[in-house]
Order: C-alpha cells, then structure tokens, then sequence
C-alpha cells in the first residue's frame, strides 16, 4: 500500500513557501470510486488493483494497492506557477511516499524519465501510529546522456567542420591531382615532338643530305668517270635503304599500339635483322617466344630501341668480321637485355670506347636503368642493359 501526498515546488534555496496551491489533491464527483482520479489528475497507462484518494485529518493524498508490486500507472496534473517561479529560474520539486511493509514481499520504488540532476531519496519507517522509526536517506546522482553533455555539442560542431574540411580538401587535392596529371601529359607531348623532331633533324636530315650529295656526285661523274658514277649510285642505294629503315624505326617509335614488351622484343628482333643483313657480322638471337604484354612508356621504349640501335651500329663500324648474340629475357621482376660480339673489342682502361657507347649508357641513366659495358681486345665487347617494371612505365626508381 502506497501513499503520495506533500508535493512542494520551491525555488532555489529551499527557504521559500512552495510554489503550488496548498492542496494539489481536491474532491470531484469521481475521487472515492477506485477508477477515479483527484480533481485536475489524467489517469493513464496501466491500472493498479485500486487507486483512490487517502483521507487524512490535514490534506488528502493518492493511496495506491498493489499487493505484488506489478503493476504501474500514471497520473498527469498542469499547475500554473505564478509569476514569482519563471523569475526563479531553478526550482526543486519535493514529495513524500509512504508505504507498508508486508512480509515475505519485495520492496522497491521505482521512478521513471527522471531528467539527470542530483536527487535525494529519503525513506522514513512508522512502527505505529506517528511513531517514527528508522530513517535512510541516499544522495542519487543522475548523468546525462552523452549527446546532453557540454562537450557533444562542440564536439559535434568540431566533427562537422573537419568533416567538411577534409571534402574541400580532398576535392582540392583532386583537381590538383587531374591537374597534375594533365601538365604530365602535355609535358610528355612536348617531349616527344621534341625528340621526333630532333631524330629527324639528326638522323633523317643527315642521311638525306648524304643522298642529296651523292646525287649531285653522280650527275657529275655520270660522262667523265662512269666508274664514280656508279659508286656514288651504290652509296645513294644503301643510304636510300637505310632512311626507310630510319623512317620505319621513327614510325614505329611513336605509334602508341607497340607500348608494351612484346611489340618492343619483336622490332628489336627486326632491327637486328635489317642491320646485319648484308653484312660479315652473323646475329645469333635469343628472345622468349612468348612475353607479356607488359605496358612500357613510349620514352622508355624509344630509349631502349636507340640504346640497342647504337650497340649494333658500334659492332658494324668497329668489332669487324664476328658473331654478335642478342638476348632479351624477363629476370624476376627486371628485364635483362644482352648485346654480345667476339670482334675486335677495346681496352676500356685506354678511354678508346668512343661517345657512342657513353651516349648509350646516358641513355639508360635518363630513364633510371643501369647499362654495365665490358670489353678487351681481341676478345669483344658485352653490354648488359637492365629496366625494372616502375623504368618501363616511365616512374624513375
């Protein structure tokens, strides 16, 4: 058996009159009948055993009966406060609970939707008629919810502007990136128009020059000395033959359809061929039948193909009559290219190598390859080029 009464509003300090009317439990038509409520009191929710309102001698309060404690129920009542408690600001609200103690049951109170705030429960025992027994009073403190804390609002607002700060600044960082990227592109253009144009000054104008020259030889000799004629028409061939070999190889360095290794080994191949043919130097070569299509940049590649072009052009002008080996191979994860002759060979120690061989290892230099050149005379030459997968996409490692 439960009873409510002595509600009492004050505001901060605890010194002052309560705030509410002296009596908030009245009489209405219904307040005796079990399913009635106090005047100004909703009844909602679940329905205890009874419910009715308590005679006392000073004030009436609401007794409840609930022999299992089970059941729960809920009363709702608006007061007006006067103007004295919206000028107070902090107000507590106070009431006394009373119930018996019956033998054998379980005993508990139960609040609930308590807003957080620091509370005091104080339980008080009647052995009989105002006799006063044993008091206990417990200080409860109520946290709050973390999204109530001081800190979640400035810490979601801290949130919201990092988060908003990392869009800006990722978006940023993206169009900085394409922007990169497009100035990388344009840079590589300009490059490689830079490097056909100076292929076909050097190595295209020279031999068509020669052609020319030859030419204007041949028409002056073609009545006097036919013999010369006839050299200098020869001569005119074999250059003639070259510059289409010429023109191909610049052809074929810029078309981007032969980015990738096998195309790369397969116009090796054909250069060795074309270059040795017709010559006292016999070719042996050695490249897999099968390679990946690994992606090589059109730098790269030019590079490659120049660097063994050079090679080649050293072994006709110097090594003399011999067997020159090309060999192309994937070594792990790096690619091993091998140009090998039993010529003449030079002494290294002496600096006689000439500037093609230096031009060829400052070739593999720019593009972040290692070129290693042996040689001694009378024994040959062997030049060792090696690239790594991040030089053959045209990332210097």
């Amino acid at each position: 058996f439960y009873v409510i009464d002595y509600f009492n509003l004050q505001s901060a300090g605890g010194s002052s009159p309560s705030l509410l009317k002296e009596n908030v439990f009245s009489y209405n038509a219904y307040t005796t009948s079990p399913a009635g409520s106090p005047d100004g009191w909703d009844r909602g929710r679940g329905e205890p055993s009874i419910a009715r309102m308590i005679l006392r001698p000073d004030r009436p309060g609401i007794g409840l009966v609930d022999g299992d404690q089970k059941n729960f129920g809920e009363w709702t009542s608006i007061h007006p406060l006067p103007p004295e408690a919206r000028k107070a600001g902090t107000c507590s609200l106070s009431w006394y609970e009373a119930y018996n103690i019956i033998g054998g049951s379980s005993h508990r109170a139960t609040y609930v939707n308590v807003p957080p705030g620091n509370y005091t429960f104080r339980a008080i025992g009647f052995s009989g008629a105002d006799e006063v027994g044993d008091q206990l009073t417990l200080s409860i403190k109520i946290h709050p919810p973390f999204w109530q804390k001081m800190w979640f609002g400035p810490a979601v607002a801290a949130a919201a502007v990092a988060l908003i700060a990392t869009g800006i600044f990722s978006s940023h960082r993206a169009r900085s990136k394409r922007t990169l990227e497009k100035l990388r592109f344009q840079n590589a253009l300009e490059k490689d128009r830079a490097r056909i144009a100076r292929d076909m000054h050097d190595d295209l104008g020279s031999r068509v020059t020669f052609i020319n020259m030859s030419a204007a030889m041949a028409r002056r000799d073609i009545d006097g000395a036919p013999d010369n004629a006839r050299r200098h028409l020869e001569r005119m061939s074999d250059s003639t033959r070259d510059l289409i070999v010429a023109m191909d190889g610049l052809v074929w360095a810029v078309d981007p359809t032969h980015d990738t290794l096998d195309h790369l080994a397969s116009h090796l191949a054909r250069l060795a061929g074309e270059m040795f043919r017709d010559s006292q130097v016999r070719c042996r070569l050695d490249i897999p039948s099968l390679l990946p299509a690994m992606p090589i940049s059109s730098d790269v590649r030019h590079h490659i193909a120049m660097a063994v072009k050079e090679s080649f052009n050293n072994i006709l002008r110097h090594a003399g009559p011999c067997e020159a080996f090309f060999s192309l191979a994937l070594e792990g994860d790096e690619l091993r290219i091998t140009i090998r002759d039993t010529g003449a060979g030079f002494d290294p120690e002496t600096g006689a190598r000439g500037h093609g061989l230096d031009n060829l290892a400052s070739r593999f230099r720019e593009i972040g390859g290692n070129c290693n050149i042996a040689s001694s005379p009378g024994v040959g030459t062997c030049i060792l080029l090696g690239c790594t997968p991040q030089t053959l996409s045209g990332k210097k490692s």
